[in-house]
């Protein structure tokens, strides 16, 4: 992929609203928020099979934990023992939660408050494939929204006038095609 396709794609990912994160600032910033709150999966999403982070997830997970304009939860499925080694690893790589299965900040109330609020998850539910390296896409919109969350900028010019979005990246990655097509089934 050249440096013309990658600003191409990060283009066509924000407009298609890939893992909600165009949707998400684009509210928050109506609401006068500047915190994201994001919810993301240990279990083969971020880490492999192997136990092994999966490319761009430490860069991803690590950038978001920096940032205040994100706060960033683990919502798995994995049992306490291997929750706490996954935590123990992320930690180990500077990436700190601010929660385990819960949203402590911003409760669902108008629903279940069991139930934690995110504006964005990372997880198999939401399309996010890891192994096709979508968390280098995360990683670039994630920095789109940050630079729009502290500005009257939005995401599309964002992306035309930095640089930074217009570099492939180090890897072979696959495109999250299944995103942008435009023969998606309708729903509703």
């Amino acid at each position: 992929m050249n440096n013309a396709d990658t600003r191409t794609m990060v283009t066509q990912l924000w407009t298609a609203n890939f893992l909600n994160i165009r949707r998400a600032t684009e509210v928050a910033r109506t609401q006068a928020r500047t915190r994201l709150d994001i919810g993301f999966e240990l279990l083969d999403i971020t880490f492999t099979m192997a136990g092994e982070f999966h490319p761009y997830a430490v860069d991803c997970l690590s950038h978001l934990s920096r940032s205040s304009f994100f706060a960033i939860h683990v919502w798995t499925l994995a049992l306490p023992e291997p929750m706490a080694t996954m935590i123990g690893q992320l930690n180990a790589s500077q990436v700190f939660v601010r929660g385990q299965n819960e949203n402590s900040a911003r409760k669902n109330v108008a629903w279940n408050t069991r139930k934690p609020w995110f504006d964005v998850l990372i997880d198999t539910t939401t399309g996010f494939d890891a192994a096709s390296g979508h968390w280098y896409w995360a990683l670039l919109l994630f920095q789109i929204a940050e630079d729009s969350l502290s500005s009257t900028r939005s995401g599309a010019t964002i992306i035309r006038t930095t640089e930074r979005y217009g570099t492939a990246p180090d890897l072979a990655l696959r495109s999250p095609q299944g995103i942008i097509r435009s023969d998606r089934p309708k729903t509703g």
